[in-house]
């Protein structure tokens, strides 16, 4: 795929999430991308891998053909970044190939995002000039639109086609901005004589020209469109019967669609009764919802009336938090007061029995010193009773000579 939005192409990467059920390793996604590097970073990887295969100005057939080297894949899908595809949209193309061996090429049904045809098969008309059929005169979801069937051609937003068969033909690189995909489905018919399958059930939502329109340039091209017209009639000049039968049903069954449009539509008569009765609808359903809008404005009104009288609670419930609030601020400055007085005693008791301690050891030493002296005590008491008993001895001693020397 070429692109140069990354919010388009991430919505194509997601899409294609669902859009095939084989496994990661099976679809690769290769882009060439020609928007600026700030863009780039904004592209988010799927579920497949996804390379940014080359960077190179926008020209679809030249970058589509580059891809188209590098794929390795037996099937390559041409995809627009603007497209979303459907759940299994892309297996029920490739499908389509691998049953039909007829088939050359696979384009899809795609609608806009108010649910209207945009491509349901491409037709030519009187002067070869290229068109969607159907485009916009049906719903996608009508019968018309989902009948599948080989058709002249389909767009480039969503084809699939063997990557060999793309190889051999590529897309003409002479076409500036439109025409090369249309081409290539009748180089297909005409040089490998295979079909064009329009398949309703590869099927997605398709803004046309969304990415076109985003770079000047890029628009349809009045030289293209005059080529493209003469590829056709080279094409009508040298084709087979049987590619004739194609272009030929395929205008009748248009034409026969859009018979049916006209035929049933109703006549002017039942077209003014309808709108009449639309109208009285219409006018009923305005006085509904004005009731309802009268209803609701009751209700809103009441509801300003409570968020008032709420508002008026709040306010006061937030002037008594704050107070509340002042008052805990208050009682935590008068905690941490008591706690800083806590902390002051805890060491004057730490300081105290400190002190206690000291006094503890300085009453055992002098409990040890009494003691000490006690002993001494009684060790002089004791000398001291032995000298009374010497003295005792000693008086005696002196005694008795006294006594002799008065008797003689």
């Amino acid at each position: 795929m070429v692109s140069r939005t990354a919010k388009l192409l991430n919505q194509l990467i997601e899409s294609l999430n669902e859009a095939y059920s084989g496994t990661s390793s099976q679809l690769q996604i290769l882009v060439s991308w020609n928007g600026t590097d700030e863009d780039e970073q904004k592209i988010k990887p799927g579920r497949f891998e996804t390379l940014i295969a080359q960077r190179s100005l926008y020209h679809f057939a030249k970058n589509m053909n580059s891809l188209a080297v590098l794929a390795a894949g037996e099937y390559i899908a041409l995809l627009n970044d603007d497209l979303i595809l459907d759940p299994h949209s892309l297996d029920a193309a490739i499908s389509v190939l691998e049953q039909k061996s007829d088939v050359g090429l696979v384009g899809g049904k795609l609608r806009d995002k108010q649910g209207r045809l945009r491509h349901a098969g491409i037709n030519f008309d009187s002067r070869s000039s290229a068109y969607h059929q159907l485009e916009n005169f049906v719903d996608a979801d009508s019968e018309n639109a989902n009948t599948s069937g080989v058709v002249p051609a389909v767009t480039g937003a969503f084809m699939v086609i063997n990557k060999d068969n793309f190889l051999k033909l590529k897309l003409n690189e002479n076409y500036q901005a439109c025409g090369e995909d249309v081409e290539l489905c009748l180089n297909v018919r005409e040089n490998l004589n295979k079909s064009i399958w329009y398949c309703a059930q590869a099927s997605g939502i398709h803004e046309a020209e969304t990415t076109r329109k985003q770079s000047s340039g890029q628009q349809a091209d009045s030289t293209d469109l005059a080529k493209l017209r003469e590829r056709h009639r080279r094409f009508l000049q040298n084709c087979d019967r049987e590619n004739l039968r194609i272009e030929y049903e395929s205008i009748c069954k248009e034409s026969e669609s859009l018979r049916d449009l006209i035929l049933n539509r109703p006549n002017p008569i039942d077209q003014e009764n309808m709108i009449k009765t639309l109208e009285d609808q219409l006018k009923a359903k305005e006085s509904m919802v004005q009731a309802e809008i009268n209803t609701l404005q009751e209700k809103l009104d009441l509801s300003i009336e409570r968020n008032e009288s709420l508002s008026i609670f709040l306010h006061l419930e937030r002037n008594e938090l704050e107070e509340t609030k002042k008052e805990i601020q208050d009682k935590n400055k008068e905690l941490k007061g008591d706690l800083n007085t806590i902390n002051k005693l805890k060491q004057t008791k730490n300081d105290l029995k400190r002190v206690i301690n000291e006094q503890d050891f300085r009453i055992e030493d002098l409990i040890k010193y009494g003691a000490q002296q006690q002993r001494n005590i009684e060790s002089l008491q004791i000398q001291l009773r032995d000298l009374k008993i010497l003295q005792k001895m000693a008086i005696k001693k002196l005694k008795n000579p006294l006594n002799w020397l008065k008797r003689n």
